[in-house]
């Protein structure tokens, strides 16, 4: 089957449709760890999520930026995110009994067999072991609802609403039937945490909900005076991470100085190999290869990452670049360290390639791999002084007594910018 995609592609494409490939048979054979080892299974799997396709996937949460925003997120995707006001809405839906004509198996993960395998029928033709089944395995979902609630709740720094449209029988269902019998309570209200707002239920009948209408005109609702006070905006994170603002640059790539748009294949990889070949345990030529295949899902033989290994071993071997690679000529050198500080109310995170210290200076060295020739990198170089400047404050309060500098390193020219 391999070698049948691999004629169909390019030359070029050859190492990465192979790659893929394997990939796919691999995640195949991983579904439920391995007990069911075949793609038909892997295709049966695929059927269900479709089936499922109102149980959403988890969303990436997007980056942090400047300005103001309104972000949509699952629950599962601000996990781990804050924000001054928090909306959570349609609360009140209900689980339907999706168990009907499905097979159910209970087999611990320490077990070489399963415990349980039920074929579940109509909920009317359960008997009372099916049944038993069903409810322990209801209960642990419910646990992990409530432990999805929870993140819920702990997104929001200043302001929680919950909101459902609901009618009268279907008003104690789900998260918002759970939240309000809390925040009704009286030792709520008095403590002054809850703030409920209700426009009416809804009848359940239309003909009942015209009637009232008519007679009961809506009126505007009165709005609390906490709502009309602007929030404090909370302190943002500022991540320094990578730029890439000449590869996304559009005028350098539609004059086609740029062959990556992102850039991030190449950037990884070159980092990757920079890594390893300045830190123990050495490694062989194979094995870095290999090794970043792994990483980048990719063919050890693809032809583009022996080039990414021959642009970091000239690096290395760069005569200039000496004082850079040499390890007997400081008193310490640290490799990927992450940096964590505070500007302020300001939290700023970011990776430094490469550190050098000695006992009167500590040298930042951040590696740039865009494919420029030395007579841009001066040009280039600046429009990451901010960058820069972001790592050197983080250097200072690490060893506030040495004098702290900062250069780049292109990495496809061997070129040293001080900034």
């Amino acid at each position: 089957m391999l070698k049948r995609f691999e004629s169909a592609a390019t030359p070029a494409l050859k190492p990465r449709v192979r790659a893929n490939l394997i990939r796919f048979i691999e995640l195949a054979l991983e579904i439920d760890s391995g007990r069911y080892p075949s793609l038909s299974h892997f295709l049966t799997r695929l059927g269900d999520l479709r089936e499922r396709a109102t149980d959403a996937p988890d969303d990436a949460p997007p980056e942090s930026g400047v300005g103001d925003r309104v972000r949509f997120l699952t629950v599962h995707g601000a996990k781990g995110l804050e924000a001054p006001v928090v909306f959570l809405a349609d609360c009140a839906g209900s689980e339907r009994d999706r168990n009907a004509w499905q097979a159910r198996v209970d087999w611990p993960a320490e077990q070489d067999r399963p415990q349980t395998f039920l074929l579940v029928g109509r909920k009317d033709s359960r008997d009372r072991i099916t049944q038993a089944f069903l409810d322990r395995q209801q209960q642990a979902e419910r646990r992990e609802d409530a432990n999805l609630l929870y993140v819920a709740l702990t997104r929001a720094r200043q302001m929680l609403i919950v909101s459902a449209a609901v009618t009268p029988d279907k008003a104690t269902q789900g998260w918002y039937g759970l939240l309000r019998a809390q925040w009704d309570s009286e030792n709520c209200l008095v403590a002054g945490n809850a703030w409920i707002h209700r426009t009416g239920t809804v009848p359940t009948h239309p003909a009942a909900h015209v009637e009232h209408t008519a007679q009961t005109p809506l009126t505007a609702a009165e709005i609390d005076i906490r709502l009309t006070q602007p929030c404090k905006p909370t302190p943002r994170q500022i991540r320094i991470a990578p730029s890439r603002s000449l590869v996304e640059h559009d005028a350098e790539f539609e004059r086609g100085n740029v062959t990556d748009p992102d850039g991030r294949r190449r950037g990884i990889g070159i980092h990757r190999l920079l890594e390893w070949l300045t830190t123990p345990p050495l490694r062989t030529r194979a094995q870095l290869l290999a090794g970043l295949a792994r990483e980048l899902q990719r063919d050890a033989g693809d032809p583009e990452l022996a080039e990414w290994l021959e642009e970091a071993e000239a690096v290395i071997q760069a005569p200039q670049l000496a004082s850079v690679f040499d390890a007997a000529a400081h008193e310490k050198i640290y490799t990927e360290v992450p940096l964590q500080y505070f500007q302020g109310e300001t939290l700023v995170d970011g990776v430094i390639d490469r550190l050098l210290v000695d006992p009167d200076t500590a040298h930042i060295i951040d590696y740039k791999t865009h494919n420029i020739e030395a007579d841009k990198v001066e040009a280039t170089a600046q429009t990451y002084r901010e960058q820069l400047r972001l790592y050197a404050e983080g250097v200072r309060k690490l060893w506030p007594h040495r004098r702290v500098r900062a250069s780049l390193l292109f990495t496809h020219c061997q070129v040293l910018v001080e900034l």
